[in-house]
């Protein structure tokens, strides 16, 4: 069982979580453990500001009973004479704003995926879009594997200290022990920079 999702697997992933399955039952299709399947959709998962056809995101307790009108006046992105609540900036200028959050997005699928109300929400949501995801985590190994993630003036300083201990026979080891506030990281850092 490879840790690693295939392009296929992840559009399977995102069609079970449409159609709301488990972890525990989406691991049995796609042959992953179920953890796996958390760390994925959790990783890779992306934040969706959006509303719906006629209304804009708006995420204040208050956007259903909302009358107020022209409260951001000459930068209104409305210009005819509606309610603010219709307004994409009505979150940013609005005195009486109240932040609603979801709280499906904090407990397990962790996405709006499979959510009955996703067509009229206008609340911040969580999509895992298997596109988004491939290309994420093809990014996130490609990083990875590109060499030290350090600047020069670091490595310069690491090597005042550890060059002339080595000179004198030191281990890495040794010099990591004796040195360990002053070098700043982990004993394998240490190694993987030499």
């Amino acid at each position: 069982m490879s840790k690693f999702f295939t392009y296929d697997e992840r559009l399977e992933v995102q069609k079970y979580l449409k159609e709301s399955f488990s972890f525990k039952e989406i691991s049995r299709r796609i042959n992953k453990h179920p953890t796996t399947i958390s760390r994925e959709i959790r990783k890779y998962s992306l934040e969706v500001a959006s509303g719906y056809p006629g209304y804009c995101f708006n995420e204040c307790i208050k956007r259903f009973n909302c009358k107020n009108k022209n409260i951001c006046a000459s930068g209104c992105t409305k210009k005819r004479s509606t309610y603010c609540k219709l307004c994409s900036s009505c979150n940013d200028n609005c005195p009486d704003f109240v932040l609603e959050v979801c709280t499906a997005r904090y407990r397990v699928p962790y996405v709006c995926n499979g959510c009955k109300t996703l067509a009229k929400c206008t609340l911040m949501k969580n999509i895992y879009d298997a596109e988004k995801a491939h290309i994420r985590a093809h990014n996130n190994i490609s990083e990875a594997r590109s060499g030290l993630c350090v600047s020069e003036a670091e490595i310069e300083r690491l090597n005042s200290i550890i060059t002339p201990l080595v000179r004198k026979g030191h281990s890495i080891h040794q010099i990591y022990v004796n040195h360990k506030d002053e070098l700043m990281c982990s004993e394998k850092t240490l190694y993987n920079y030499v």
